[in-house]
């Protein structure tokens, strides 16, 4: 693509930009969009009681523990995909399929 030019990406309806920061991860074999909002990035810290550089670079050291990951999922897919109702138990029992 061109410096600014918009790729949207459609996943299960919703749209995908990588211009907000929207990714796509695949789980249970179902493609989901996660979008960073600045609510989603909100509750992410409240919810670890750290920033997400933080939480950024414990990722990237291999030291992000499952619930820190799976906060960071719930939240991002909640704005993501919106209204289908992503919690911790169900983003479990996916994450643990996936393996």
């Amino acid at each position: 693509p061109y410096p600014g030019e918009r790729r949207n990406h459609h996943v299960r309806g919703f749209v995908m930009n990588p211009l907000r920061g929207e990714v796509g991860i695949t789980l249970s074999g179902q493609m989901l969009t996660l979008r960073p909002s600045f609510q989603a990035i909100a509750a992410i810290e409240h919810e670890t009681g750290q920033g997400v550089i933080a939480l950024a670079r414990k990722m990237h050291e291999g030291a992000m523990t499952a619930g820190e990951m799976l906060a960071v999922l719930s939240h991002c897919l909640n704005a993501g995909m919106p209204g289908l109702g992503w919690d911790a138990e169900r983003l479990q029992a996916m994450v643990l399929e996936e393996g």
